[in-house]
């Protein structure tokens, strides 16, 4: 980011935190299933990160954001809609595939898919 930023410029960032998908990863731990994403991490390492590489004055805030659904493919009323999906770090590509078969079959009018950064596989085998 300091590349990009101009002396005294601006960064401001969302991430999810260590209390993101709690009921989720409550489910797979009862199912004995491995968890459903890595552990995030917390805004104050992320503060702490950004002091130690040369940030001046990070403010850390969060927001605590709920959502419920009666059925997570009806819930949003997605018939005839359009729909924009954002993966932070593409991997194999597995878990955009299946959001976007399951919006498909939710009836989505038009789905985008955008990646963020995409994870170089080949580079871990050498």
């Amino acid at each position: 980011w300091h590349r990009a930023l101009a002396v005294d410029g601006f960064l401001m960032f969302s991430c999810l935190g260590p209390d993101s998908l709690r009921e989720l990863r409550k489910v797979y731990a009862g199912l004995g299933w491995p968890p459903p994403a890595h552990d995030f991490t917390d805004m104050h390492d992320w503060g702490d990160m950004l002091v130690h590489s040369g940030f001046a004055e990070p403010v850390m805030d969060m927001e605590r954001i709920t959502l419920t659904f009666d059925s997570p493919l009806h819930a949003a009323r997605l018939a005839h809609t359009s729909v924009v999906l954002l993966d932070d770090v593409m991997t194999s590509g597995a878990s955009m595939r299946e959001a976007c078969r399951a919006l498909r079959t939710a009836d989505v009018a038009h789905i985008t898919a955008m990646v963020l950064a995409r994870a170089d596989l080949h580079a871990a085998e050498h």
